[in-house]
């Protein structure tokens, strides 16, 4: 007899955010996050198709007890080495423990 159990999966997925823009544009995205996020540290990148870091994001968190909003923004100048097949990924680290929560495709049309 299956035990209840073997149907609980424990996901840590990052969550996932197509990110769609024209090169050269400016970007900035704002995330709420439901927690207090002083003791948190917060970084991202784009990256190619290989991986490889093409342009950090500049994050910027504000602290509105009891919750915490972070922004993360790309310049135009950023936007235009987008290559096509990258992708981003924005984290946190909390005591030594890093975490990747949002990431996803970002393509970057020409005008």
């Amino acid at each position: 007899m299956a035990s209840p159990l073997d149907q609980v999966v424990y996901n840590q997925d990052a969550g996932y955010l197509p990110i769609n823009l024209v090169a050269g544009d400016d970007l900035s995205m704002q995330i709420a996050l439901p927690f207090d996020i002083t003791l948190y540290t917060f970084s991202g990148y784009v990256q190619d198709s290989f991986n490889a870091p093409i342009v950090p994001f500049t994050i910027v968190k504000t602290q509105s007890t009891p919750t915490g909003i972070i922004t993360a923004t790309l310049t135009g100048a950023n936007t235009l080495t987008i290559p096509t097949n990258a992708t981003y990924y924005i984290q946190w680290t909390v005591a030594g423990a890093v975490r990747t929560f949002l990431a996803g495709p970002i393509v970057a049309v020409p005008k």
